[in-house]
């Protein structure tokens, strides 16, 4: 059985009664599940009298800001009426109580069990607040023709980079050296991950992974079989 968030029993309540009950409160880290659950903090209180407790143990469990928030660099290149919307949003989400947690557990050990009371206050989601990635589905729903031109346009300048890659690579002369296992294969590209003008091209074979695996193993094989058939055609 759990309780949940409503004003007579806030979190600063539960906190006050814990403080008066002059119990031992010991925070624990570990997630807990209660073998017996009771109705409040009081009933809990008044087991911890009856079984002469010192201590009161309490898990509490917080919003994470960060989860809530949409980042920046998701959004900063759309419309401005999209930007507007995720801007109120991302300030609204800024404004709510991220301190105190909304869960805790307040329980004793008695008779080799966890009993006690659970709270539970749903205050973000009551204002219709979710996770970031849920409230990016939801935008991306609303402003969908919007989200799939701007996909289409991201995908273009994606293969325009890896054709500016590939072209580079296929008619670089040293390529020879090393086109002839994965290893060397590999080896080159990370070379090439150091020299700055091809910064923004790497990122699209990250993560890099290893030579035997990933889409930089991936993107080089392809690449090695274009040139072997090149070299064939020359003879």
């Amino acid at each position: 059985m759990f309780t949940r968030g409503y004003p007579s029993l806030a979190f600063r309540d539960i906190e006050k009664k814990l403080k008066d009950s002059q119990l031992h409160v010991v925070p624990v880290i570990n997630n807990i599940k209660l073998d017996l659950a009771l109705e409040s903090i009081e009933s809990t209180l008044a087991l911890a009298d009856k079984y002469e407790a010192k201590v009161v143990y309490c898990y509490y469990v917080f919003y994470n800001k960060d989860d809530y928030v949409i980042p920046r660099d998701y959004y900063d290149a759309y419309s401005k009426a999209f930007i507007a919307e995720v801007d109120a949003y991302n300030q609204f989400v800024r404004k709510q109580n991220f301190k105190s947690p909304w869960r805790v557990v307040a329980f004793i050990v008695a008779d080799g069990l966890k009993i006690g009371f659970e709270f539970i206050d749903e205050r973000l989601h009551e204002k219709d607040i979710t996770p970031s990635d849920e409230k990016i589905e939801e935008l991306e729903a609303k402003f969908y023709s919007e989200v799939e031109e701007k996909k289409e346009k991201d995908n273009n300048e994606k293969e325009r980079k890896l054709e500016e890659l590939r072209e580079y690579i296929l008619n670089d002369p040293e390529f020879e050296l090393y086109a002839r296992n994965q290893n060397l294969r590999y080896e080159y590209l990370r070379k090439l991950y150091y020299e700055d003008r091809f910064s923004s091209h790497m990122e699209l074979l990250e993560p890099f992974g290893a030579p035997h695996i990933g889409k930089a193993k991936n993107f080089m094989d392809q690449l090695s079989m274009i040139y072997k058939q090149n070299k064939k055609e020359e003879e």
